[in-house]
């Protein structure tokens, strides 16, 4: 519960960061903040307060900012609640991934040289790139990659291949002296980072992590997969920590996963990031059927999504999994979609 206490007189802007991963969505979207008198100069929960800010109820001189992601901000359009101006954030623009690049492998040219050309010529890696806390991630994967003994492997193109040797890049560090499974910790994590998108949750304290003992979890944190916050009092004389993943991303792929290992449909408030990762790790274990039930289940029933927008995910999906045939038995199946 908060107070919000503002000099009228003053210009005002309000941000709220990350609408996509705020629980309460369908509250700010509803009509739940009414039973709240329209005064800035009361108390109410944080939820009601955003709401009353989106929709002008209060403070109505002030300029109120949303980031989201695309899909999520289009549940307030769907309730009638528009914005003056919308914009997108668009990154590194290509040149700028390239100009990244060569600065992180400046002391490298035989590696800048490998790694400008595999990204240069491969679509999703670019787009990939684009979000710079990504395109260090992937630079930072292909350095150690590259310096590990000579492997036949290819360097991975697909995206939900590049998030796997991500990953795996950063058990492989946690664990340097192989005492426990890398198979076990991922499938740990994995099952944690599903069940904190199902509860909407993105911080986490170390009691969640049942399976994994302290010493494991300040690994991972040194490893880069997991971000431990500065430690809090709890009460006169205990301290706790926060610990989340190092990018939404990454707790994105783990749960996408998850998902996969329990052929588990996700629940409707979980990201499009989602399904697009399990189409991905699918296309390995050709699982047409669940794959359909996917996209009949995830896509297709969204009831607030257009049918282009609809037909847009179908085709990412599609993409991703890599059947041609199977794509062209959903194409025909749901030609609707794809051709509104």
């Amino acid at each position: 519960i908060y107070t919000l206490s503002l000099h009228d007189a003053l210009p005002i802007l309000i941000i709220i960061d990350g609408y996509d991963e705020c629980s309460q969505r369908e509250y700010i979207t509803g009509n739940s903040d009414e039973k709240y008198p329209n005064n800035a100069k009361e108390k109410m929960p944080v939820a009601a307060l955003c709401a009353k800010l989106i929709k002008g109820k209060i403070l109505r001189g002030s300029v109120v900012m949303i980031t989201s992601r695309p899909d999520e901000s289009d549940e307030m359009k769907a309730k009638d609640i528009y914005f003056d101006r919308y914009v997108e954030i668009t990154g590194f623009s290509e040149p700028q991934v390239k100009e990244y690049i060569g600065k992180y492998f400046k002391n490298n040219e035989r590696m800048k040289n490998i790694v400008m050309d595999h990204i240069t010529k491969n679509v999703n890696l670019v787009s990939f790139a684009h979000i710079p806390v990504l395109c260090f991630l992937m630079c930072s994967y292909f350095e150690y990659t590259l310096q590990q003994p000579k492997k036949n492997n290819p360097l991975p193109v697909k995206t939900s291949d590049l998030y796997d040797e991500v990953v795996n890049m950063f058990v492989q560090k946690h664990d340097r002296k192989k005492r426990a499974s890398v198979e076990e910790t991922l499938d740990d994590l994995s099952e944690l980072a599903a069940q904190l998108l199902e509860e909407r949750k993105f911080l986490f304290l170390k009691e969640d992590l049942k399976t994994l003992n302290l010493h494991e979890v300040e690994s991972l944190c040194g490893s880069g997969l997991l971000h431990c916050g500065p430690p809090f009092r709890t009460s006169f004389s205990a301290t706790t920590k926060h610990f989340c993943f190092t990018h939404l991303t990454l707790q994105e792929y783990l749960a996408a996963r998850w998902f996969v290992k329990t052929r588990k449909i996700p629940p409707g408030d979980v990201s499009t990031e989602v399904v697009l990762f399990m189409s991905g790790i699918l296309s390995k274990e050709e699982d047409n059927e669940f794959v359909k039930k996917l996209i009949i289940e995830k896509i297709l029933s969204v009831p607030l999504t257009n049918t282009t927008t609809k037909g847009l995910l179908i085709s990412k999906c599609l993409l991703q999994y890599e059947d041609i045939e199977f794509s062209k038995e959903i194409v025909k199946e749901f030609r609707n979609v794809f051709c509104p």
